[in-house]
């Protein structure tokens, strides 16, 4: 079911004990017999509100879509407080036999799953990083929420360092989906890959210097507190890695007196 939107960038509307009297209504969508609404208050938070009545509040909420699960109008939202690489949780809205409205919320600040729409069903399947598994689940209006399927981080199938392009390399994550470097990794990190990992999904552009490809990222709302830098030497099948710590001590992967020269000279300040 398509949504209806209207947007009014000038109108002041008033939700009767709701809604702040100088709110600014941003989004507007009919479900479920009723009105959905998205005011941005004067302090910059967005209200998402069902025929006046408030249903979530922060700094990032919109209405995704509204569509038909297994014969029941069921409205997401994404709802979240924003920030770099941080994807927000989506909130569920829907109406039971009785006509009650339920809300159930899928994910949390900086792990929300991506929501898979069926005609019976919602799947919700997370972004795995390097080295995590996660439960897929599975939502329906007469099921509730249920866990539907267990899944893993994985390489691309048939690739390792033969096959390593660095030239195509856009971010230092997409490095792990190469098989020899996703298997070099598990090797250097063990338990620790996925921590370790996360040091670096904040990050751009990796940095080429001949054979030797470099990176330096941080992790989700803590930059400088525990940055982390790859290299990769594709000639010598290696990988390096290093991570800052909180109480201030650098840890190298492999120990920082096994790096050769040139990888350690591409070591940034602070290091």
């Amino acid at each position: 079911m398509p949504i209806s939107l209207s947007r009014s960038l000038l109108a002041a509307v008033t939700m009767l004990g709701a809604l702040p009297a100088l709110a600014q209504e941003n989004e507007r969508a009919e479900f479920a017999g009723g009105v959905l609404t998205i005011t941005e208050t004067e302090d910059m938070d967005r209200v998402l509100a069902f025929d006046g009545q408030e249903l979530a509040r922060d700094y990032f909420v919109h209405i995704d879509q509204i569509a038909d699960v297994a014969g029941t109008e069921v409205a997401f939202v994404s709802v979240g407080p924003g920030g770099n690489a941080c994807s927000p949780g989506t909130l569920m809205l829907w109406k039971d036999a009785d006509g009650r409205l339920q809300t159930q919320k899928a994910g949390e600040e900086c792990d929300a799953p991506t929501v898979a729409v069926s005609d019976y069903g919602v799947f919700f399947i997370r972004y795995l990083l390097p080295g995590e598994s996660a439960d897929m689940m599975f939502w329906s209006p007469d099921e509730g929420m249920k866990t539907f399927a267990a899944t893993t981080y994985t390489p691309e199938p048939g690739t390792g360092w033969e096959t390593l392009d660095l030239d195509k390399i856009g971010h230092p994550i997409d490095l792990f989906r190469n098989a020899g470097i996703y298997a070099a990794a598990q090797k250097l990190l063990g338990d620790e890959l996925s921590s370790v990992v996360t040091s670096l999904v904040v990050s751009g552009q990796p940095d080429l210097s001949g054979n030797l490809l470099s990176a330096r990222g941080c992790v989700p709302h803590a930059c400088g507190s525990a940055d982390g830098f790859i290299v990769v030497d594709k000639a010598a099948k290696a990988i390096f890695i290093a991570q800052m710590g909180e109480d201030g001590v650098t840890r190298f992967w492999p120990d920082r007196a096994r790096w050769p020269d040139a990888a350690a000279a591409l070591l940034p300040q602070g290091f």
